[in-house]
């Protein structure tokens, strides 16, 4: 999102200018519109706006659909946008010197990743939570539900710590490549050090199946009506 301007009001309140989005919240579009070409375009760019991020020491944190805005350009190309880093955790002198107890829990229960349920403190700095909640929204995406689920909170952490992948039919109508489930499986690693080292090695993977292998080269988004993203009721 570019940033217009910012500083201080008369009254000394900070301020910050950024552009408007006029994207939708995945979690208000319905999972039909998302076909494989769309899909991987998706997941092309969110891993690549985290690539960027960590790269800079930036770490999300909250990454979940309503965090991620999907619109289309004037040729009808799919262009998403990750929103409210409020939360990420940043690498800098000041914020390492912050200390957060073992207990505490950054994040959405739905997307949390097993060893931020153990110790956000610990693992706040790496890119493991991030992707882990990628292969969440990946998995949701695809298979029509996420792969945890229960009404309650201390369940579902649970689930995330110590419950396997469930094995699941894709929802009707969408069609991937084969390599694509053991993708999402690997995203979805229960040990961070078994999932993929970094957003960047997660996007070659995904793009050396999908028939592209060059990390950092932006290939056309697939155009598609853009009607395509109906947005669903709160």
């Amino acid at each position: 999102v570019d940033l217009y301007n910012f500083g201080f009001t008369e009254t000394d309140q900070p301020y910050i200018v950024m552009a408007l989005s006029g994207g939708t919240a995945l979690n208000r579009v319905a999972k039909p519109a998302f076909d494989w070409p769309v899909l991987r375009c998706l997941l092309s760019q969110v891993l690549r706006v985290l690539s960027h991020a960590h790269a800079r020491g930036v770490f999300h944190h909250d990454l979940k659909p309503s965090n991620i805005l999907v619109q289309q350009d004037r040729r009808g190309r799919l262009y998403a946008q990750v929103i409210d880093f409020g939360i990420a955790a940043i690498v800098n002198r000041r914020v390492a010197s912050l200390g957060e107890g073992p207990s505490t829990l950054v994040g959405t229960a739905s997307y949390l990743a097993p060893e931020a349920v153990r110790s956000y403190a610990l693992h706040r700095f790496s890119p493991g939570p991030d992707l882990y909640a990628l292969g969440v929204i990946a998995f949701e995406l695809s298979y029509g539900v996420r792969p945890f689920q229960s009404d309650d909170t201390r369940e579902l952490l649970q689930q995330h710590e110590t419950r396997e992948v469930p094995e699941l039919d894709v929802r009707a109508g969408f069609e991937a490549p084969e390599e694509f489930a053991g993708w999402i499986r690997k995203m979805l690693s229960k040990r961070p050090r078994d999932r993929y080292a970094s957003a960047a090695d997660a996007l070659a993977a995904l793009q050396r199946f999908a028939g592209r292998s060059r990390v950092g080269v932006r290939a056309p988004a697939p155009k598609i009506p853009r009607n395509r993203f109906p947005q669903l009721n709160p």
